[in-house]
This record gives C-alpha cells, structure tokens and sequence, in this order.
C-alpha cells in the first residue's frame, strides 16, 4: 500500500534537499509557468515530458521513446528522489511516469500541484454551456487508451465506476453512455470542499442532467477538491472487493484527485483499471498561482 502524506504552502517554499531528476510538462497557464521554473531550481536534472496520442508513445526532451521502454529508459539514469510537476503535466503524462518509476523501489516521489486564483469563462458559443473554458475539445472515451496503462473493458465480469467529477458535465455523461453505466455500477465523487467556496455547486449542476437522467442520485459521495489523501482513502473504501470484480476509475475532476486515481491503479494492477478520455486543455485555462500543495511518497 503507499503511504501517501500531504502538505500545501501559501508562499514561497524550497525543499531542504535537492531532487535528483524532475519531470515537467508544456505550460498553458500562470501556474503551470511558475511550476515547471520551481521544478527546475529544485532538481539536479529536469526533463520535458510529453505523450503523443498519435503516435501512441512519448517524447523525453525531444527523445521519442515507447512506452513500453520507459521504465527502462527512466532506471538507468538511476533516480533517487523526483519532483513531478502535476500542474504542467496531465493523467496520460502523470500515469506513464508513475508507473515506470514504481519499477524503482525505495525512491522518494514528490509531486507538486498548484491551484488557480480563477478558472477563465467560456468565451466561445461553443463552450457556453460548461461555465468555464477548460477544454478546446474532448477526445472521447472510445480509442483513447494510454498504452501499458489503458486496459479494455471486460465485459465478462461484474464491473464498477468510480468517477471524479469537474466542471465539464459532458465528460460525465459521455462515460455513461460510452459504457453503458447503470446506477448499480457507478459511484460519483465530487470535490467537497472545493478550491473554492461555490466552486462545488457549479459542478454539481454541470453534471446534474446525467445523474437525474441515470437516478445515480444515492450513490454520490464527495471528497476534498484538492487532497489526494482524501481521495485515494475513498477510492479504497468504494472498491469493490468481491472477486472477479473489475474497478473502472474516471478522473475526470481536479488533478489532486487524478493523481490519487492514479496511484489507485499502482496499488491494485490486476482489480483496478484507468479510464480517461483525453480532451485538449485550452491554454490560458486559468489566471494566477494560489495554494502549493506536496504529495510525498516511497515507492513501495
């Protein structure tokens, strides 16, 4: 089981050891800018992450590598400690770098997530509907598996979804339909306490239409918007545990939540399953750098 502790700042703050490797994405936003310059100041070396859907591989500092590679590409500069910068990077980023540092046993993960002062409204007729502009486009939930991390359905045993949700309702009712989901199968969490206050009822009624329209009403549970400690507790409580049951997780809610989705499937290979459906994060998604948060664990 990981061990995962949880820490935020309001201000400024440097770890009292340097990092041995960093890992950042492409910034879209204030607070991914200031994040991937946090990673590199805290580490000895720090790499640009990048997953192609196209081409279904990864590109490390211009390096395309395969997925299947990357543990092996990632254990031979011989890490001990890595800061990864979830604010820059997104799941199919953040769930391939995980995955292939849990081939190292013992070293010290850190991932940092910094919240918005503001999500930016929706400025297109397009995307009036969500409140706020977060996605250009979604890629859906059909061919979009992540190799070595994304496995199909299985339809010949007992399924259950455990679904995040944000503020973009669509998503929600695209896995509904996509999966077919019936009530009995889906377990809905939502971000309670939110980053900020109202923020949560802004989600609630962008995903209210699929919850009336599947009576998933009395299978809603919520966690904090911005802990993954939270989180990855009410992932383990809302897992099935019968045998031959197959857990479908859906982050489809705050990156503090994804991560513990993430690690939900590090800690449970053969039960436990990552569903995401990739959509195109808009750049200039949102304004301002507020909360730091620090998830630390040892790889098991």
């Amino acid at each position: 089981m990981i061990e995962l502790k949880s820490t935020y700042s309001v201000d400024e703050y440097s770890f009292p050891f340097e990092f041995s490797h960093g890992f950042v994405g492409t910034p879209i936003d204030d607070r991914s800018q200031y994040s991937i310059e946090f990673v590199k100041q805290e580490c000895q070396s720090t790499s640009l992450f990048q997953y192609r859907q196209q081409s279904l591989d990864v590109v490390i500092d211009g390096v395309p590598i395969e997925c299947h590679l990357l543990d092996k590409h990632i254990e031979k500069n011989a890490p001990t400690s890595v800061l990864v910068d979830s604010t820059s990077l997104d799941i199919p980023e953040l769930a391939l770098i995980l995955k292939a540092l849990h081939a190292c046993s013992g070293i010290r993960i850190v991932l940092l997530y910094i919240e918005p002062i503001e999500y930016t409204s929706a400025e297109s007729k397009a995307l009036e509907q969500e409140d706020f502009a977060l996605s250009n486009e979604i890629s859906g939930f059909e061919g979009a598996g992540i190799p070595t991390v994304s496995m199909p359905i299985d339809d010949e045993n007992l399924r259950r979804f455990i679904i995040f949700v944000g503020f973009e309702g669509g998503r929600l009712q695209s896995a509904i339909e996509t999966y077919d989901i019936s009530s009995e199968e889906a377990r809905i969490y939502f971000g309670l306490p939110a980053f900020k206050p109202g923020w949560e009822s802004r989600s609630m009624r962008r995903n209210l239409q699929a919850l009336s329209d599947q009576s998933i009403g009395g299978r809603i549970g919520y966690c904090s918007a911005s802990s993954c400690t939270d989180a990855l507790n009410s992932l383990r409580k809302a897992k099935a545990s019968d045998e031959g049951t197959i857990n479908y997780v859906v982050p489809l809610g705050t990156k503090p939540n994804s991560i513990a989705s993430i690690l939900f499937t590090l800690e449970n290979p053969t039960s436990v399953r990552l569903l995401y459906d990739l959509p195109n994060k808009r750049n200039g998604r949102s304004r301002g750098i507020g909360r730091r948060h620090y998830y630390h664990y040892l790889v098991p």
